[in-house]
């Protein structure tokens, strides 16, 4: 039994330990056995409180819970998000209701055409993004991330399927006999949605025995150029000031005629 005592004097058969003693002849003190165990119990309490005890003990609020790693370990998810615009020749417009996919995650845009991905594994290999609604040409775009990514932005430009125009025209050789239709000579158009857009598709074709082409699926607006190569001709719109990579910019307003009239490389 612990017992506190104030008496200055203490039994024969008792060892002082600071301010407590223990009695080893319990007829000097009063007791009972339920005194001894609460009071045994309440000094193992207080050696607990002072120098801690062994075993586990309930993790606290601000500690990291099971489903989180500690702190330092490598990340295993990344998050994804962005806006989803609709380009049209009036400009960009928020897009409601598209669907965004990657990996097998998929979510939908707000009102304001805002998407958000959470909790994406890390596979450290290309995967893509892809956008679709109803009325558009859905959109798929390369996403690669390091093992260590952070979380990353992505905004994407769709088009509606209304507004995917169509370049046709004629490529012909300008001769004193008149325009003579050119075959074998490559078109090709680089279209974007905006003119900041790193994500602007290519659509080449090769003339026919009539010098015909068509180039499908270009944005409407000003964000369009023409090259053409043919061997032994000149090149019709070579680089200069005003187009330093050369090309015909053109602007779409829906599906048009451009034709194109080629002069024979001079001979040397």
């Amino acid at each position: 039994m612990i017992e506190v005592t104030t008496s200055k004097e203490a039994p024969r058969s008792s060892r002082r330990v600071g301010h407590l003693r223990a009695v080893d002849n319990p007829r000097s003190t009063p007791y009972d056995h339920a005194t001894m165990k609460l009071t045994t119990f309440g000094l193992a309490m207080l050696t607990c409180g002072l120098v801690g005890c062994g075993g586990s003990s309930p993790s606290s609020p601000s500690g990291p819970s099971a489903t989180q790693p500690p702190p330092g370990s490598p990340r295993t998810t990344f998050g994804l998000s962005g806006t989803v615009t609709a380009v049209s020749s009036a400009g960009l417009t928020p897009l409601a209701g598209a669907t965004v996919e990657i990996l097998g995650h998929v979510g939908a845009t707000n009102a304001l055409g805002y998407y958000s991905l959470p909790a994406i594994e890390l596979s450290g290999l290309p995967s893509s993004v892809t956008v679709r609604k109803d009325g558009y040409a859905s959109e798929t775009r390369p996403l690669t991330l390091p093992p260590q990514a952070i979380d990353a932005v992505l905004d994407i430009q769709v088009v509606s399927t209304s507004d995917i125009h169509t370049l046709v025209g004629v490529v012909s050789e300008r001769t004193p006999a008149g325009l003579v239709p050119v075959e074998g000579a490559l078109v090709t158009a680089l279209s974007a949605a905006t003119a900041r857009s790193a994500n602007a598709v290519t659509r080449r074709a090769t003339t026919d025995r009539n010098g015909h082409y068509s180039l499908p699926g270009l944005y409407p607006g000003p964000n369009n150029v023409v090259y053409i190569t043919k061997e032994g001709f000149e090149d019709p719109f070579p680089p200069r000031r005003e187009a330093p990579e050369g090309g015909a910019p053109i602007t779409l307003t829906g599906d048009q005629q451009l034709d194109i009239q080629l002069v024979r490389s001079k001979q040397e």
